[in-house]
């Protein structure tokens, strides 16, 4: 009898120690959840800003390209006079 209640005794005890190592790989998986939580947060949050710069960097080249082309528009009287200019001056060297 008392060989029964000491084989019952050590299966309580390897039954308590069996449920505190669960206990604590319930505690380190928990903690380890919460961390991922928070890194899939930043990671999100970080996703947001990417997508709000790139818009924001997209917008302005379609700006720089607009300006370029009405700079273009703007020169182009004076790169067409340029190629016309140098023509009459040949010309006149020609004729001395």
């Amino acid at each position: 009898m008392r060989s029964k209640i000491q084989d019952s005794l050590g299966q309580k005890e390897d039954i308590q120690d069996q449920v505190k190592e669960q206990h604590a790989v319930w505690s380190r998986k928990k903690q380890i959840k919460d961390k991922l939580d928070e890194t899939e947060t930043k990671i999100e949050s970080l996703q947001n800003e990417l997508k709000a710069v790139t818009l924001k960097r997209d917008k302005a080249f379609e700006n720089i390209q607009e300006l370029r082309k009405q700079s273009d528009q703007n020169n182009s009287h004076f790169y067409q006079s340029c190629t016309i200019v140098p023509m009459p001056n040949c010309l006149l060297h020609r004729k001395i």
